[in-house]
Order: C-alpha cells, then sequence, then structure tokens
C-alpha cells in the first residue's frame, strides 16, 4: 500500500466514523443483499453490537495496521463499499 492509498483509508475512515451506525447497518445490508445465506450466520447475533465492532476494527485498521490490510480480503471488501 502506498503512502497515498494509507492517506486516502485515513481520511475515508474520517468521513465514515460520525455515521459508523449508519455505515454499518449498510455494510450488513449489502452483505446479506450478495449473499443472503450469510445471514443465518448472524441469526442470533445482536447486529448493533456486532456493527460497533466492524467499525472498531475498521477504526483500528485505518489508523495504521497496514501489513493486514494489503493481504486481507476481508479489508479489500470492506473498503469496496
Amino acid at each position: 500500500m502506498t503512502p497515498e492509498h494509507k492517506q486516502i483509508v485515513q481520511n475515508t475512515w474520517e468521513q465514515i466514523a460520525p455515521i459508523a451506525d449508519t455505515a454499518a447497518e449498510l455494510f450488513y445490508g449489502r452483505l446479506f443483499e450478495l449473499d443472503p445465506m450469510l445471514r443465518q450466520l448472524f441469526a442470533s447475533t445482536n447486529m448493533e453490537a456486532q456493527g460497533k465492532k466492524l467499525m472498531e476494527c475498521s477504526q483500528w485498521l485505518s489508523k495504521g495496521s497496514t501489513i493486514w490490510i494489503n493481504s486481507s480480503p476481508l479489508w479489500r471488501l470492506l473498503i469496496s463499499f
């Protein structure tokens, strides 16, 4: 990941952070839209709490965990929205 890419990720997070709850809802909504079978994996999950965990993880990653960002398909999925 180039320094420019890192800056883009950090700038994007700054825009998402104020609407983190909505962003999490949108993320999971789109995820379940793309693959409805995944909803079963979250059947007994408190989605509000899960969304907060997603956003906490995203914040941590945006602050510089570039080794994981460079190699993770999940991170690529997260930043594709």
